[in-house]
């Protein structure tokens, strides 16, 4: 299963981007999304 996330850009206009729920994702930077495997995974 995933979420959306809504992503502001400086024009006004927002972008979507699907996120996977079973892994761990953060914005790096303020620019990038970096998905890494959750620890209860079991990786």
């Amino acid at each position: 299963s995933e979420m959306t996330i809504n992503v502001p850009f400086g024009d006004g206009e927002y972008k979507e981007y699907p996120i996977p729920e079973q892994f761990k994702t953060h914005l790096q930077g303020g620019k990038h999304l970096v998905t890494v495997p959750n620890e209860s995974s079991g990786v």
